[in-house]
């Protein structure tokens, strides 16, 4: 491990009125993933980092909130004074890979990252995608070519998904396949043209939206990614199992969050009584990502070579005192499995 100052490190910097959504914006394009808050004197106030932005969304915060609600007031923070090998110390105990530097007035003079001289390879962890659907909402677009060979910016829509999950540290992917297979097959062989190891499930019928991971009944590895081929976002992978890791539970499910703002005030009773009225009030779902992560043991609640799909499978969890957790996503997100979506990525830089 090394540390190295950011240069650009006033990128980061947010005022403390500002909103979370635009903490959001600086989280989602910036190496070093924090945000920096001061006062107007340009004292340090405090940190915002994506597990801060995640817990408070869960909680009920809105992107239209300001950020002052979710700052960690109490950050660990450094001097130029202060030797590299302490702060590196430091970042390694605490478990972080960002610190802000500030002088004896704690104003804020710039920020160290912590850097992994390389990749750390998640040998213990498979990324299974569902390539196999026929893709109808891309009628006629589908009709020769298999949905995950679309292309995005000259490369397949799976390919997008292997290249950035193989820059976070992952190399054993399964592809689970059935219509026009061997177009995928033929393209990607066993991976070594990526640097990755791909090999492959084919469902003998559909399976559903879940069904197929059953076909893996002999893998070793401890925890399974299970990602659509058309979603394609910015969230980090290794973020996300570290997530689940850290909870320890059956499954993680990804979702984002859906905010609408009602065109009508609305009243709140109690029998005839009026209790509240809200105007226009911010209405928030969680939708489905269409990214999990499951510990091995999920496939013996899937039976084998019978259709499943992925909402019966978290009820019966459920039923079974199961625990899912959620991962609130805030990253750029999009479901390209329609041609109105498919459309704006390919135009569009993500």
């Amino acid at each position: 491990m090394t540390i190295k100052r950011v240069l650009d490190w006033k990128k980061n910097l947010l005022k403390e009125d500002a909103k979370i959504k635009d903490a959001i914006r600086i989280l989602n394009y910036s190496k070093s993933k924090i945000v920096l808050v001061e006062n107007d004197k340009k004292k340090l106030i405090g940190t915002i980092t994506n597990g801060d932005i995640r817990r408070n969304l869960i909680k009920g915060y809105s992107k239209e909130d300001d950020i002052i609600y979710i700052t960690n007031k109490n950050p660990i923070f450094v001097k130029f004074k202060d030797k590299r090998s302490k702060i590196s110390t430091l970042m390694i105990k605490n478990k972080i890979n960002s610190i802000p530097i500030i002088n004896d007035n704690k104003i804020i003079k710039g920020l160290y990252v912590l850097s992994s001289l390389r990749n750390t390879l998640k040998d213990d962890t498979l990324i299974f995608i569902m390539a196999g659907g026929k893709g109808r909402r891309l009628l006629p677009l589908t009709k020769k070519i298999p949905k995950p060979m679309l292309k995005i910016g000259g490369k397949p829509m799976v390919e997008r998904i292997i290249l950035k999950a193989s820059k976070e540290g992952f190399r054993n992917f399964v592809f689970s396949v059935n219509y026009l297979s061997k177009k995928i097959i033929n393209y990607f062989r066993d991976g070594k043209r990526w640097r990755v190891k791909i090999s492959y499930v084919k469902e003998k019928k559909p399976l559903g939206t879940i069904g197929s991971l059953a076909l893996l009944d002999k893998s070793n590895y401890k925890n399974i990614i299970v990602i659509n081929c058309d979603v394609i976002t910015r969230l980090n992978l290794n973020d996300l199992l570290i997530f689940h890791k850290t909870h320890n539970q059956i499954a993680t499910v990804s979702s984002i969050i859906h905010e609408t703002k009602s065109q009508f005030g609305i009243i709140k009773t109690r029998g005839s009584r009026l209790i509240e009225m809200v105007e226009k009030p911010l209405q928030k779902n969680y939708v489905n990502g269409g990214i999990y992560v499951f510990k091995r043991s999920i496939i013996q609640h899937i039976t084998k070579n019978k259709k499943k799909d992925v909402n019966d499978l978290f009820k019966s969890l459920i039923k079974k005192n199961k625990k899912i957790i959620v991962y609130p996503l805030h990253e750029p997100w999009a479901d390209i499995g329609i041609i109105k979506e498919l459309n704006k990525a390919k135009y569009k830089k993500r």
